[in-house]
């Protein structure tokens, strides 16, 4: 009986042990082919090969021990008709012989990465060849053509604005450079100060000048028809240009700011209208983040107040901007209410809230100094100069106000800031006039307009803005030229530049002024100038021009100042 028991129970064990073999054996089989799915549905061709050997130990060939289903594609190649192992050899021709490189690979060890072009599948490829054992090679090849392709297009459309791209951000990088230099220099020597501000004013003029012709360049190129592709192209060409127009123009703010020379211009204006275009400013830059926006303005503000409208807009747009820029999901709520109001002032309260990523506690006491940003990750990914806060903060304290902000990592931020503004009053009514209130463009086609302008770009983007406008104009080189051109033809309206060679715009200006005190003529006079420094505009009206246009300038702007006059 103690036989037979133990004789049931080595049958029941042996049983037991065979069945798990068997589920072991099945799940083995699972994952292999569990594995193998995988290993064949990667977009990626992997191949695994030998050397073979003759009867010394020395490589006479290679063969290919196994391959996924991409790799076959590759080389195009059928399994079923095609002997297997020598696959392989199925490899287009490159420059080097594959054995030369699978032999290097797997008897010395080292690793080779090219570009490969299949002429059968007629696409690139990147190839990756190295030794995982002795003897053994492994090829990787990933398929590149789009990424080609795409190159080779935007090479051969894009390479003369891809050099004056890398200048302009190789100007910008050294522009910034040189005004930290310049900012610590001052405060050992007052000389320091002077040589900054010109050098700024120098940058800006030779900034200015390819920008224009960028700009303008670009905004042709939407007066005429293009394909989808090449109005993406000129998107590209707008939205960097926009970028360093506008380092240009807050460097230029912070440099008016140290020297207290940054002035607001009061003005009436529609503040309903203005911020009608923030909000569709805001929408604009949120839409394609799936961001919701929000926004509440008191409807007990004034229709009609005084007060700079540009410089409330440039604040407004820093802080809306940042909360686009660093908002990934959730919303974006911007607020205007009254604080207060007199008969002559109100003050109005702009908040700016988002659900974005927050300001990190030890940062929050350096958020408004400049060239300033939390961390270089953040730099990288969000971009920006650093000066908008700090630009943003000036500005509020010269407008009588106040700015701050309140923050939580990974909750969101809100920005705050206070302005006055002067009610519109019945005395004030007829001297203060809407910034916007310019005479409507008409009969101007009866006007003879003289363009004055050395540069040729310059000069091709201003008569062509003058063509669409259906304007009469003339051409001149410089102010001699100009001066001989008057001698004999009546001009209404003169377009001109300053710095020409010959006789500049200042002089010419000048030249024609005395000569209309006999003649008691006046015709108008407008700037076109790249500098915007302080002190510049007094030296255009000083020498007798009555406005002035700043460059880059887009046909909207030239509209405006013909209509104006």
């Amino acid at each position: 009986m103690l036989n037979k028991g133990i004789k049931e129970t080595n049958e029941s064990i042996s049983s037991e042990s065979i069945s798990n073999e068997i589920a072991l054996k099945l799940k083995v089989e699972e994952n292999e082919n569990r594995i193998a799915g995988i290993y064949n549905s990667i977009p990626c061709g992997i191949a695994y090969g030998e050397l073979i050997l003759d009867e010394c130990g020395n490589p006479i060939d290679y063969k290919c021990l196994h391959m996924n289903y991409y790799m076959q594609n590759v080389i195009g190649i059928n399994p079923e008709n095609d002997p297997f192992e020598d696959s392989l050899k199925r490899l287009p021709k490159i420059g080097k012989d594959w054995f030369c490189l699978f032999r290097e690979a797997a008897m010395n060890g080292k690793s080779f990465v090219f570009e490969d072009y299949n002429e059968i599948m007629g696409k690139y490829y990147n190839v990756n060849i190295y030794s995982p054992n002795p003897m053994q090679f492994t090829i990787l090849v990933t398929d590149n053509t789009q990424n080609k392709k795409s190159a080779l297009e935007l090479n051969e459309k894009y390479e003369e604005l891809q050099v004056i791209y890398e200048e302009l951000t190789a100007t910008e990088e050294e522009l910034r450079t040189n005004y930290i230099e310049l900012e610590r220099a001052q405060v050992e020597v007052e000389k320091a100060n002077m040589a900054k501000s010109q050098f700024l004013a120098n940058m800006s003029h030779e900034l200015r000048t390819p920008l224009n012709g960028i700009i303008g360049g670009a905004q042709l190129l939407n007066l005429s028809v293009l394909s989808e592709e090449q109005s993406e192209s000129v998107k590209i060409i707008e939205k960097s240009s926009d970028h360093l127009l506008k380092l240009v123009n807050d460097i230029l703010d912070l440099s008016k700011m140290e020297f207290g020379k940054l002035e607001l211009y009061h003005k009436r204006f529609n503040f309903v209208e203005l911020m009608d275009y923030v909000i569709k400013d805001l929408k604009l830059l949120a839409i394609h983040k799936n961001i919701e926006i929000i926004y509440h303005i008191d409807p007990f503000i004034n229709k009609e107040i005084i007060g700079d409208r540009f410089r409330l807009k440039q604040v407004i747009n820093n802080l809306i901007s940042n909360a686009v820029k660093f908002t990934e999901h959730g919303h974006i709520y911007f607020k205007v209410i009254q604080l207060s109001k007199t008969a002559d002032e109100t003050e109005l309260k702009f908040i700016v809230e988002d659900t974005g990523k927050g300001i990190k506690e030890d940062f929050k006491y350096d958020i408004f100094n400049k060239f300033t940003q939390e961390e270089l990750s953040y730099t990288k990914k969000f971009g920006g100069s650093g000066l908008g806060l700090a630009i943003a903060k000036e500005l509020v304290k010269i407008m009588g106000g106040e700015i701050g902000f309140d923050s939580k990592v990974n909750i969101g931020s809100m920005f705050y800031f206070t302005a006055t503004f002067k009610n519109v009053t019945d005395e004030n009514n007829n001297i203060m006039n809407n910034e916007n209130s310019f005479m409507p463009l008409k009969k101007l086609d009866s006007k003879n307009i003289l363009v004055v302008e050395d540069n040729e770009i310059n000069l091709k983007i201003a008569t062509t803005f003058l063509t669409e406008l259906n304007c009469k104009y003339a051409c001149a080189h410089n102010g001699k030229e100009a001066l001989d051109y008057l001698e004999s033809n009546k001009v209404d309206i003169i377009l001109m530049d300053i710095q020409m060679p010959i006789l500049n715009g200042y002089d010419a200006t000048k030249i024609i002024r005395n000569k209309e005190r006999e003649t008691g003529e006046h015709k108008i006079i407008i700037a076109q100038t790249t500098y915007t420094m302080e002190g510049d505009r007094k030296r255009f009206l000083d020498c007798g021009m009555d406005d002035y246009i700043t460059k880059p300038f887009d046909i909207e702007t030239l509209i405006e100042i013909l209509s104006k006059y």
